[in-house]
């Protein structure tokens, strides 16, 4: 066995030593580094067309938006006159105007290509109805340098060099700049060109109030002496128990107005209600209820009249009372109020209404 082997070996050794058998052997070992290198080479390629007839098939059925991000995977996946035509052709059956111009654009734009010259009539028709779908619109205005933003993307600066070219349907802009107040403008982009004048306003300020040390030349406040009388002070315990004395001086008569207010419509219901009986009144059958009689009518009549006619005297004087109270508990809630809150003050009116009986109130804060 060990003769046996050893000349195997000896045999290998010498057709290794053949020129024949080194340039067999050399070459199979290129072709072993080589086929990797190459399939690697081919493989973008025949991914792109995988993706792309998965996609047509997709839109053969009607669902562009599946077979979207199929298209957008092969264009960068191999980016060629076929994959930008296909590409652009779904984003024109989904409504992406502006990306189907761009894409329909570049594959028209090589002409020797196969696949376009076979399909060049459909691409072109594509392109036409892509750009009829595209309107411009004109921004113009102030500060210089703003930010013009179209669906949150940057679109461009303050001033434009030309105008915006925007796919029809709604879209949202906005400008914007540091140191301003932005601004936002909801647009339907159709047919006809547009214009849009946008002027931002600057940012307020709270100003924040920081305490300065002491230094010499500021002298501090002198302390009043004992025969001199302090300065008024909106916020002195004083003029803060005024306020309040006021302030529950008008919620009395706040409360004795609506008193008086819920009296008048209460009597003012007495005297319609006495007004319907009098003129509704019949002795046997017939009403007998008249005001050209020197004693009204009938027996009752009377004092039908005479109660609905001292019903109607309380009413006005109810109004009235009411009336005036209200307006003295408004100016006694506006004392009361801070000079230096003018925007707080609390307002409250009550009146009479005029078409039906009853009572109206305000109270504004």
């Amino acid at each position: 066995m060990t003769r046996g082997g050893a000349g195997r070996q000896q045999v290998w050794w010498r057709r290794w030593q053949r020129p024949a058998w080194r340039l067999a052997l050399a070459l199979a070992a290129c072709a072993a580094l080589w086929s990797p290198g190459a399939a690697r080479a081919a493989s973008p390629g025949a991914e792109a067309e995988n993706l792309i007839r998965q996609g047509v098939e997709l839109r053969r059925q009607g669902r562009d938006e599946r077979a979207l991000p199929l298209f957008q995977k092969a264009y960068e996946l191999a980016r060629n006159p076929r994959t930008a035509g296909q590409l652009g052709l779904c984003e024109l059956g989904i409504g992406y105007w502006l990306d189907a111009e761009q894409h329909l654009s570049e594959a028209l734009a090589s002409t020797a290509h196969p696949w376009v010259a076979k399909n060049r009539q459909q691409l072109a028709a594509s392109l036409e109805r892509a750009r009829a779908n595209i309107t411009e619109l004109t921004v113009t205005g102030t500060p210089e340098g703003a930010e013009i933003r179209v669906n949150g993307n940057l679109a461009g600066e303050l001033p434009l060099s030309k105008p915006l070219r925007l796919g029809r349907g709604p879209v949202d802009i906005e400008v914007r700049a540091p140191g301003y107040v932005p601004v936002q403008r909801s647009l339907v982009i159709g047919d006809t060109a547009q214009t849009l004048e946008v002027t931002l306003s600057h940012e307020r300020k709270t100003p924040v109030a920081q305490a300065s040390p002491p230094t010499e030349a500021t002298a501090p406040p002198l302390a009043p002496t004992a025969g001199s009388p302090a300065p008024p002070d909106e916020g002195s315990p004083d003029r803060g128990g005024r306020r309040r004395a006021l302030r529950w001086a008008a919620i009395g008569t706040g409360v004795v107005a609506v008193a008086a207010l819920g009296f008048g419509g209460f009597e003012t219901v007495r005297w319609q209600s006495g007004v319907k009986d009098f003129n509704d009144h019949t002795t046997n059958g017939a009403v007998d209820c008249q005001t050209i009689v020197a004693d009204r009518g009938g027996s009752d009549c009377q004092s039908i009249y005479n109660r609905f006619n001292a019903a109607k005297q309380l009413a006005v004087i109810g109004f009235a009372a009411g009336g005036v109270l209200t307006l003295a508990t408004v100016g006694l809630v506006m004392f009361s109020s801070p000079r230096s809150t003018e925007s707080e003050r609390v307002g409250f009116a009550c009146a009479p209404t005029l078409q039906d009986p009853g009572v109206s109130c305000r109270i504004s804060f």
